[in-house]
């Protein structure tokens, strides 16, 4: 099964109206489905700590995926296969959409490489049509993305606000003074004071995150199969501490 057959059949999965959503057993050399939590509603756990289920559409979620040019490299994946970066992270985004709007959380998409864009909502919800709009393109400006996700979230009204960044390396784009890793140090602090936002990040087979954000505050996704699990594992122990 090549690449674009595999998510055909994701799509049409996905879009099923059966109850939550798991990837059959044959998709195990693609994203290991075997370790990834169904993808539906019962996926953030964190959600429903303490019995605030009444409250979900307390949160507010703003995920920058990252878009540039090394993002369309091909990827093993363990039990054999591969993942196309890009295509895993539209995957990805488009299950964690599904998992959060189900839980009454509201969800935006943007993505970002030589500058920021806003994902239309209607796109997070047909994985096809959110693939095609993610193509790779220019080099990351983490920087960017962290200080329009903050911009976006101190303007919702919602009192729980997270801001989570898909990137796969240093922020690289911009020629002026500040370094592009200076400026994203700049904006990660200015976001970090404020406390009423969560900032969290996942590294995608690069461990640049750690070099930016805090302790406890980022994760490292080393088989692209399990981005899914990293993802949803990052946010629930951050959903839990709120």
């Amino acid at each position: 099964m090549n690449q674009a057959q595999f998510m055909g059949r994701v799509s049409g999965l996905l879009r099923d109206n059966g109850g939550v959503r798991r990837l059959p057993a044959d998709y195990g050399a693609w994203l290991n489905p075997s370790r990834l939590a169904g993808i539906g509603a019962g996926d953030m756990r964190g959600l429903y700590h303490r019995g605030v289920k009444n409250r979900l559409h307390a949160y507010r979620v703003v995920v920058m995926v990252d878009c540039s040019g090394s993002m369309a490299s091909a990827e093993d994946v363990a039990g054999g296969g591969y993942l196309i970066k890009y295509k895993a992270g539209a995957l990805v985004l488009h299950a964690l959409s599904y998992a959060l709007t189900r839980s009454g959380v509201a969800v935006e998409g943007w993505t970002f490489e030589d500058e920021v864009k806003p994902i239309e909502p209607g796109l997070l919800e047909d994985v096809d049509k959110l693939t095609n709009r993610l193509r790779p393109q220019g080099n990351n400006c983490d920087h960017e993305a962290v200080k329009v996700g903050r911009e976006r979230l101190l303007r919702a009204t919602e009192p729980g606000k997270i801001l989570l960044v898909l990137s796969d390396g240093h922020p690289a784009c911009g020629h002026r003074k500040p370094h592009p890793g200076e400026r994203l140090e700049a904006e990660i602090a200015l976001t970090l004071r404020r406390r009423e936002i969560t900032l969290l990040a996942v590294g995608i087979l690069d461990t640049g995150v750690q070099d930016y954000y805090p302790k406890g505050h980022f994760t490292i996704c080393k088989d692209l199969g399990l981005l899914y699990a990293s993802v949803v594992g990052l946010l629930n122990r951050h959903i839990r501490r709120g």
